[in-house]
C-alpha cells in the first residue's frame, strides 16, 4: 500500500467515524450538560471534511462519478496547462538572457569527457542504440503531434536567408571556391555524356525544322544557335559536338582561372543572390511564402514511421553498433590526447548554440507543451499529480477537520456568550 493510499484511507476512515458519531449524538443535541457543544463540534467537523473531500477529489476526477459542476480540473484543463506551460518556462524559468549567460560559460565537451570516462565506449553505444531498440509493448507508430511539431518548426524555417548563407559561404574568394569548382566539374562530366550531346543534337534539328535563327531566337537557344553556326559544322552531330566541345573548354578554363570571365560573373550573381535572399527582398518573402505553401501539403506521417520502423530494426542497430562503437573510441582518445581540439570545439559549440538559440528560442512553446501532452495524457497527469502530493492533500483533509470542527465550536461559544 503507497503512502498516497495509506493517508486517503485514514481521512476516509475519520470521515466516516464523524458521520456516524454525529448521527448517534442527535438525539442528545437538545440535552443538557455538554451534549450540546459535542454536537456543535462534530457538525463542524463533518461539514469541513465534506467539503476538503469534494474539493480534493475534485482536482482529480469527478466526485462519484457525478456530472458536477467545475470538477475533474486537471484532466478537463490538461490543454490548457499544456499551453501555459511553455510561456512559464520561456519568462520565468528559463529566459532568453538567462540560457545565453549558461551558454558562454559552458563547456560541452569537458562534461562529456568527464561522463564518459566513467563508461567504456561499449557501453556508452549500447546505451545510445537502446533508444533505438523497441520495448515489449511498445508502438513504433510516432503519435501525430510529432508531425505537428516538424511541420510547426520548418514553417517557421528562415528558408530563404538560410540559402543566402550558404550562398555567401560558397562565394568566397575567387581562387578558393570549392562550390564553383564543383559547380563548374559538375557541368564538364555532364557535358561528356552520350545524353547530353544525342539531347543537344534532338534540340538543334528542332529548331532547324522550325527555320528558327540566332537573331530572333530568346535567351539560351540564341546562345546555342549562336555557337552551332559559328562551328560550321554539316550535320546537327557534328554541331552538337563541337558547341560541347566549346562550352566544356570554357567551363574547364573557368575552374582553373580565378579571373576567368564566366567565374567572375557566377561570382558577382552569388553574392547579389546571397544579399536578396538574406535581406527583406521581394525575392526573399516569395520563397519564404512558397516554402509554407509547401510545407502546409506535407504529410510527414508515414515517412516518420518508416523511419522509425527502419532505424527499429534488428539489423540496423546491430549494424550501428561496432561502427559506433570504432567512433566513439577513436574520437575520445583524441579528445583527450589533445586539448586544444578540446578547447575549440568548446568554443565552436558554444558559438553555435548561440546562434540557434534566440531563432528557436519560440519554437519552445510548442516544444513543451509536446513534451508534457506526450509525458502527461489527460488522465496520467492525475494520477502523476495524485502521487506526488497526494499524500500531503490527504493529510491536509485530516488537519481540514479538526480545524473545521474548532472553529465550529469557536464560534458557538462566542455566539452563546
Amino acid at each position: 500500500m503507497t503512502e498516497v493510499q495509506r493517508q486517503r484511507r485514514r481521512a476516509n476512515l475519520l470521515l466516516l467515524l464523524l458521520a456516524l458519531a454525529f448521527v448517534g449524538c442527535v438525539p442528545f443535541r437538545n440535552g443538557g450538560g455538554v451534549w450540546p457543544w459535542i454536537f456543535i463540534t462534530l457538525e463542524a467537523s463533518l461539514a469541513a471534511a465534506c467539503a476538503d473531500w469534494f474539493a480534493i477529489t475534485a482536482l482529480f476526477r469527478r466526485p462519484l462519478g457525478l456530472p458536477i459542476p467545475h470538477t475533474a480540473i486537471l484532466p478537463r484543463k490538461h490543454e490548457e496547462i499544456g499551453d501555459a506551460l511553455g510561456p512559464l518556462i520561456r519568462s520565468d524559468l528559463l529566459p532568453l538572457e538567462t540560457l545565453q549567460t549558461f551558454i558562454s560559460t559552458f563547456e560541452p565537451v569537458n562534461l562529456l569527457l568527464h561522463w564518459a570516462n566513467k563508461r567504456s565506449p561499449d557501453e556508452i553505444a549500447d546505451g545510445l542504440l537502446s533508444w533505438l531498440r523497441p520495448q515489449p509493448g511498445d508502438k513504433l507508430s510516432p503519435p501525430p503531434q510529432l508531425q505537428e511539431f516538424i511541420l510547426l518548426s520548418l514553417r517557421r524555417a528562415p528558408v530563404a536567408a538560410w540559402l543566402g548563407r550558404l550562398l555567401r559561404g560558397g562565394s568566397g574568394r575567387a581562387d578558393q571556391n570549392p562550390v564553383l569548382d564543383h559547380l563548374f566539374g559538375w557541368f564538364t562530366d555532364l557535358l561528356k555524356s552520350e545524353a547530353c550531346a544525342a539531347r543537344l543534337q534532338e534540340v538543334l534539328r528542332k529548331w532547324k525544322g522550325e527555320q528558327m535563327h540566332s537573331e530572333t531566337a530568346p535567351g539560351l537557344q540564341r546562345f546555342l544557335l549562336h555557337l552551332a553556326e559559328a562551328t560550321g559544322a554539316l550535320n546537327e552531330a557534328d554541331a552538337a559536338r563541337d558547341v560541347l566541345s566549346v562550352v566544356e573548354r570554357e567551363l574547364t578554363a573557368a575552374r582553373s582561372c580565378s579571373d576567368h570571365e564566366l567565374r567572375v560573373a557566377l561570382r558577382a550573381w552569388t553574392g547579389q543572390m546571397a544579399h536578396d535572399l538574406q535581406n527583406q527582398t521581394p525575392l526573399a518573402g516569395a520563397i519564404d511564402a512558397w516554402w509554407k505553401e509547401i510545407v502546409q501539403t506535407m504529410d510527414l506521417q508515414e515517412p516518420i514511421q518508416d523511419l522509425v520502423g527502419h532505424l527499429s530494426s534488428d539489423h540496423t542497430v546491430n549494424s550501428l553498433q561496432p561502427v559506433l562503437t570504432d567512433a566513439l573510441n577513436r574520437t575520445l582518445h583524441s579528445l583527450r590526447q589533445d586539448a586544444a581540439t578540446t578547447a575549440r570545439l568548446n568554443e565552436n559549440t558554444r558559438a553555435l548554440l548561440l546562434r540557434l538559440l534566440e531563432p528557436f528560442y519560440e519554437l519552445l512553446d510548442p516544444f513543451v507543451k509536446y513534451v508534457f501532452t506526450q509525458r502527461f495524457p489527460a488522465t496520467a497527469l492525475g494520477q502523476f499529480v495524485e502521487e506526488e502530493v497526494g499524500d500531503l492533500l490527504q493529510r491536509l483533509r485530516i488537519t481540514g477537520t479538526i480545524v473545521g470542527g474548532i472553529a465550529g465550536l469557536v464560534l458557538a461559544l462566542l455566539t452563546h456568550s
